[in-house]
């Protein structure tokens, strides 16, 4: 079962611009459990072509035999390959080394082989509390790297104040 922060985050994908999914190309970066291929699945809503991207070498294993042909699952993005929209919801949410460069680099891979639009989920620094294991985000920053590309976007932080829903237009 997915968490609530998941489904939220696919019902406003959804919700914003539901014509992206139906047959078009959708990668699912970080796609852990395969929730968001589900919550299409269950909408009777069909793509073109899912990629589902994990490095969990036991989650891809349980994908692959879970999705069968249905989902293109890997551990790198697809070579060569333009999808219509990327999704990333709470990948970059626990702190590694180097952080915030894996965050940005993400963000313009992503950019790179999407073609309308790139929707991610973080955990912005506007908090009052934080712990040592999570990532925070400045929505500052986000905003301004996003400005700098010249991109649209829209920011989305109706489901609590501490997670933001991103959303770039190319």
């Amino acid at each position: 079962m997915a968490h609530k922060e998941q489904w939220v985050f696919c019902g406003k994908v959804k919700g914003l611009h539901p014509q992206y999914f139906e047959n078009k190309k959708v990668l699912d970066f970080g796609c852990g459990l395969g929730s968001f291929y589900s919550f299409l699945h269950n909408k009777k809503i069909k793509t073109k072509k899912f990629y589902g991207i994990e490095i969990n070498k036991i989650l891809i294993s349980h994908l692959k035999n879970k999705f069968k042909n249905k989902v293109i699952i890997s551990d790198k993005l697809p070579d060569n390959s333009k999808v219509d929209i990327s999704i990333s919801n709470g990948v970059h949410n626990f702190r590694l080394k180097n952080n915030l460069k894996i965050f940005y680099k993400d963000i313009n891979n992503l950019l790179n082989i999407t073609k309308e639009c790139v929707a991610i989920s973080f955990i912005n620094d506007n908090v009052d509390y934080r712990e040592k294991h999570l990532s925070y985000k400045s929505l500052f920053n986000v905003i301004k790297f996003i400005r700098n590309k010249k991109l649209d976007y829209i920011i989305d932080q109706t489901f609590n104040k501490y997670e933001t829903f991103l959303f770039i237009f190319k």
